[in-house]
């Protein structure tokens, strides 16, 4: 029993050092390090995306559009509202001598003492400040209908279809800002426990095309059995895109 116990004791040590060998490489992938999702603020139907995938936009571009009519129409009411609002305070107070309004408006005044005169000045004023709430949040939900993106960058995916109706803060476009790289790996789990962030490592492009020196940034957890590795390449070039890499970590 205790030489089994041995026996597999060293082969599965065995097994980790093969697996932290300097010789042993991983696939692996070239992607962008700045990568980021947009969402609208408010809900509504998604129309036509602006910009297809693939397809590089600018700061401040707008992407994509949900469908506008309902906002319209709330806006159009409550433009409606404020005009309403502002001719019943003109109506109240319009036989009020303006030194005495003070007396009335229960905004600035505190008595308790509210008569007749009072809770009109007070219902007129409260309705201005009804509509004015109403209008301000009409005019910023019907801006809110384009999605704007806060940075250059290239759309990667479309996460909505055009026609789908989409709540206030859904993903519905994933972009990335390919002027810095980054590497990803993946490596078994028993060779990194001892990987340690600014660990150097090795790009290698498949068919001996060339390698660069890189620098481990993070490790995190990528499946049952393996973690991701994101590496930074430290020298000025990096490898073509549609190149097929993988990675070596050097001994620590």
């Amino acid at each position: 029993m205790i030489r089994a116990t041995l026996v597999l004791a060293i082969g599965a040590l065995a097994a980790v050092a093969a697996a932290a060998s300097p010789d042993r490489t991983w696939p692996a992938e070239l992607r962008a390090a700045g990568r980021w999702e947009l969402a609208f603020d408010v809900g509504g139907v998604l129309l036509e995306p602006l910009a297809a995938v693939g397809e590089s936009i600018g700061q401040g571009q707008v992407v994509a559009r949900l469908n506008p009519e309902p906002f319209d129409a709330r806006l159009a009411r409550a433009q409606q509202a404020m005009t309403v609002a502002q001719a019943r305070w003109v109506q109240v107070t319009e036989s009020i001598d303006p030194e005495q309004l003070r007396v009335y408006s229960p905004s600035i005044t505190t008595s308790l003492d509210l008569g007749p005169m009072r809770i009109a000045v007070l219902e007129a004023e409260m309705g201005v400040g009804t509509a004015a709430t109403e209008l301000r949040y009409a005019r910023w939900s019907r801006a809110a209908t384009q999605l704007v993106s806060p940075q250059s960058g290239r759309v990667t995916r479309w996460v909505v279809a055009p026609g789908t109706a989409v709540a206030a803060g859904a993903a519905i476009v994933q972009l990335e800002d390919n002027s810095t790289a980054e590497v990803v790996t993946r490596i078994p789990l028993a060779v990194a426990a001892s990987v340690r962030r600014g660990r150097r490592a090795e790009i290698l492009v498949d068919g001996g095309r060339g390698h660069y020196q890189a620098i481990v940034q993070s490790v995190g957890v990528g499946g049952a059995r393996d973690a991701e590795v994101v590496l930074r390449i430290i020298e000025r070039a990096r490898p073509p895109r549609d190149a097929v890499l993988r990675c070596r970590l050097l001994p620590a």
